[in-house]
């Protein structure tokens, strides 16, 4: 009963709209963004260029190369994927955008406050992948 209530507390963000934008961190520090404001140094993380070529195939391909990230939803420029922890007790929502020639990405937990930096260390392994 207890798990069952922790469970229904889980924050799942809507996805990605039309127009590029990614859902807001709420203001816990287990999420970043790089369109949160970039004086927010809990949550902001600065977008990166898009190489040449990229398109929503080739995104989807180099997420799911992250550890534990598997594509739940994508559009036209746009992918989610859940990224699962080893221990396989937290998924955590990644959200890839291509806008403007940039990528854009979002990761935030589902539960609990905080978390060890693995979001932001999850985008930034992302970017690499991609540079």
């Amino acid at each position: 009963m207890l798990l069952s209530l922790f469970l229904a507390c889980a924050k799942v963000p809507p996805l990605p709209v039309g127009d590029g934008s990614l859902p807001a961190c709420w203001s816990s520090p287990n999420c970043v963004s790089t369109q949160a404001d970039p004086a927010d140094a809990t949550h902001y993380v600065a977008a990166v260029p898009a190489p040449a070529g990229l398109d929503t195939a080739r995104l989807e391909v180099v997420v799911v190369q992250l550890p534990g990230c598997e594509v739940t939803d994508r559009g036209e420029g746009w992918v989610r994927s859940a990224c699962h922890t080893p221990s396989g007790l937290f998924t955590d929502d990644l959200d890839v955008v291509l806008l403007e020639g940039q990528v854009h990405a979002r990761s935030s937990s589902r539960l609990g406050y905080g978390d060890l930096g693995v979001n932001r260390a999850r985008v930034e392994a992302l970017f690499a992948a991609l540079r």
